[in-house]
Formats: structure tokens, C-alpha cells, sequence
């Protein structure tokens, strides 16, 4: 059989754009980064587990959040501007019992959910990276941590004491199913593609940290704190309803695997209130890897309560 020429150029064609826009990923992460990023905010002022521990001692703190802000800069691990409007609410609980002098078990356990608009990415000078829209989402995240707590140095009762926490974490990622238009500039070639991404997605972590109390007379305390979260994969995406998919990109959601917080709290010991004093000066530090730009404003308020030195 002889071979029809106008298959073989056609066939020809398809494999020399391949060649020319080789598949990549693209970075499809931007929403649940905000959500991460309102649980990294939230550790700057954490709801802490208790500071001295005796035989039967217990404290839970819980902590209401509600949040406004944006991602807006560059993002030199994806190539591209990224830009997103984000509100949302969550918030924090911990609770610590001592089962013996100096030693004692935590849970902390934390969420945040965002609504996200105004989504875009796009490529910097010089990148070869895709434009992305994404239509407005949903995006939520959630981390457990259980582990003990070892009280190494000082006393409550004399106004000082520095317990250290440790445990792993198990985190969740979702985003409801929106609506991705790629524009893929490689190559020299423009090719588009259209189509829904989700995540639904558990990631194993660690969690640990370090605090302390400073009696400020009979009424006050100055708590310094310490406490990162470290997950140890990414979450991958699911793609649906594709209605056009030209470029052989894989789609990828690279979340900000590391974050944590540092300050200084104020507590007010007869109603176990706390208030954060240094939040708004690391607010910027909160991002281990700094790569989500993430910047807005917290609300929060700490109570406490329980059998524990205050």
C-alpha cells in the first residue's frame, strides 16, 4: 500500500510542534495558597498549649479568625506574577494535659477557608510560562497535630518555664472545581487550553515548637513563642471537564511546604486572654519559602481555660 502524502505530512506537523512546545508544568496552586497562607497568619498569634506541667494540669485555647487580603508579586519558582483577592474565616484550638512532672501531650489543630477572585498568572520578562485566568473558587486547608510536650527548663510557679512541643501533623487541601483558561506563548507557538481543576488531597507533616512565660506582676505575663509546620509532599490536581487542551503541559499545585510564626503575647492571667504584640512586625516572615506574597489583615482574639498555672 502506498502511504498517502497527506497523512504523512499531517503526521509530520504533529510531531514537529511537539518538538518545538516540549510539555512543562504549569502552576495551578495560587487559591489554596492563599488558604495556606491564612494558616501561616494564623501563626503569628497562635492559641498555645500551656507552660508548666504537673501531674493533672490541663488547658484548651481556642482561637476565632476572619481574614481579608491578596496574593500580588512575583513568583520566581513558577515564572509569573500571580495575583489573587482573598477573604475568608477560620481558626485555631489547642489543648495540653501534663501526665507527669515536666512532660505532657498537645493536639493543635487549626483550618482556614478562603473564597479567592481576580486570579491570574502571568509569565515575567524573559519567562516561557503560561497567562492563566482562573474563575472565582474556593479553597480550604486543615492540619492536626498530636505529639508531646517536654518542659526542659523552670517553673511556673515562679514565674518561668520553657516547654518544648513536638508531633507529627496531617494537613488537607481542597479546591472546589474552577475553571482554568491556559494561554502557552513556548516555543513561538500559542496554544490554549480550557478546562476545570480540583484538589482534594491529605499531606503528612511535622509540627513543633518552643514557648515561654515571664510574670509581669500579680495580673500579667509575656509569653515568647516559637512554632513551625513542615508537610512533606504537594498536593496534585484532578482535571475535569476539559474542553480544549492543546499544549502537553502537566498541571501541578506547588503549595508553600514550610510556615510558621514567632512573637510575643500579652496575657491578661485572671481571664486567660491573650492578646499578640509583635504580629503585624513579622507578618512577612510567615512563609517559610516565601514564595506565596502574600500579605492582608488578621482579626483574632485568644481565650483560655482549664486547671493550669496562669
Amino acid at each position: 500500500m502506498t502511504p498517502n502524502p497527506r497523512r504523512l505530512r499531517r503526521a509530520l506537523a504533529a510531531v514537529l510542534l511537539a518538538a518545538a512546545v516540549p510539555a512543562s508544568a504549569v502552576e495551578l496552586g495560587t487559591p489554596i495558597n492563599g488558604a495556606v497562607s491564612a494558616n501561616a497568619k494564623m501563626l503569628t498569634n497562635p492559641p498555645l498549649p500551656m507552660i508548666d506541667y504537673k501531674p493533672g494540669a490541663y488547658k484548651v485555647a481556642v482561637e476565632p479568625d476572619y481574614f481579608v487580603g491578596r496574593i500580588d508579586g512575583d513568583n520566581a519558582d513558577s515564572g509569573s506574577h500571580d495575583h489573587a483577592d482573598l477573604k475568608g474565616a477560620g481558626g485555631a484550638v489547642s489543648a495540653s494535659w501534663a501526665f507527669a512532672d515536666r512532660w505532657g501531650v498537645y493536639a493543635y489543630g487549626m483550618g482556614s477557608a478562603v473564597d479567592a477572585s481576580n486570579i491570574t498568572k502571568t509569565p515575567l520578562a524573559g519567562s516561557q510560562h503560561e497567562t492563566a485566568a482562573f474563575g472565582n473558587t474556593h479553597a480550604s486547608f486543615e492540619a492536626l497535630s498530636v505529639g508531646i510536650v517536654r518542659q526542659f527548663f523552670g517553673d511556673g510557679d515562679d514565674g518561668f518555664a520553657l516547654p518544648v512541643f513536638l508531633g507529627p501533623m496531617i494537613a488537607h487541601v481542597s479546591m472546589a472545581p474552577t475553571h482554568v483558561v491556559l494561554d502557552n506563548y513556548a516555543g513561538g507557538v500559542t496554544q490554549h487550553d480550557d478546562y476545570d481543576v480540583s484538589v482534594d488531597q491529605f499531606l503528612p507533616g511535622v509540627m513543633g515548637g518552643v514557648e515561654s512565660s515571664f510574670d509581669v506582676g500579680r495580673s500579667f505575663a509575656l509569653q515568647p513563642f516559637a512554632l513551625v509546620a513542615v508537610m512533606a509532599k504537594q498536593p496534585a490536581p484532578n482535571i475535569t471537564n476539559v474542553r480544549v487542551q492543546q499544549s502537553q503541559d502537566v498541571p501541578q499545585t506547588t503549595i508553600t511546604h514550610g510556615y510558621g510564626g514567632f512573637g510575643l503575647d500579652a496575657v491578661y492571667r485572671p481571664w486567660g486572654v491573650s492578646v499578640n504584640l509583635t504580629a503585624p512586625l513579622f507578618d512577612h516572615l510567615v512563609n517559610i519559602n516565601g514564595a506565596t506574597n502574600f500579605s492582608g489583615s488578621l482579626f483574632s482574639v485568644s481565650w483560655a481555660f482549664g486547671r493550669y498555672v496562669r
